[in-house]
């Protein structure tokens, strides 16, 4: 049993579910409420992967296969302008930021896409600039509304898709959007 190939088609699952999502919603109480349909079923992914992988080592009679957490989506949000929605997730890079120049300058502004930012000096983690679900949201969302300013972009609280837990947004979406 390789539990990372499974891991890879539940991380995927939720990032085709995230893209796919894009749609007319009224208000961000409804797009948050999508989202949490989704980070649900993400952890009912986690369930049964965690049953399968117990059934398996008592069946074989092998060794503990462990997971390692960071091995699954960090972060998902959801993102509302006028009346378009999209959500995006930590999972991954953008495959092209030149389309969307003015999230793209911006990114650029706190250092090179790809490479980790400054330390947030609360507890000094740096996140990878770029790879943020907030940066994924605005980029989905981008392609069904027209987008003059990042912080007209409306967010949802941001979630640990493994957990449900609500957590902060990092310093470089505090400062992009």
């Amino acid at each position: 049993m390789n539990a990372n190939n499974l891991i890879n088609q539940i991380n995927d699952r939720l990032n085709n579910n995230l893209n796919k999502s894009s749609s007319k919603k009224n208000d961000l109480k409804t797009v948050e409420n999508s989202l949490l349909k989704m980070v649900d079923d993400y952890k009912k992914d986690i369930e049964n992967l965690q049953k399968s992988i117990v059934n398996f080592v008592r069946s074989t009679k092998s060794k503990n296969i462990e997971i390692s957490y960071y091995s699954f989506v960090y972060c998902v949000i959801g993102a509302k302008k006028n009346e378009w929605s999209a959500f995006g997730s930590s999972a991954n890079y953008l495959q092209n930021y030149s389309k969307f120049p003015l999230l793209q300058h911006k990114l650029r502004r706190i250092g090179r896409i790809g490479a980790r930012g400054k330390p947030n000096p609360i507890n000094g983690h740096k996140n990878y600039i770029g790879k943020c679900a907030e940066v994924k949201a605005a980029y989905n969302l981008k392609s069904k509304t027209k987008i003059t300013n990042l912080s007209s972009i409306e967010f949802t609280n941001a979630y640990r898709p493994r957990t449900k837990q609500i957590i902060d947004k990092c310093e470089n979406c505090k400062y992009t959007f």
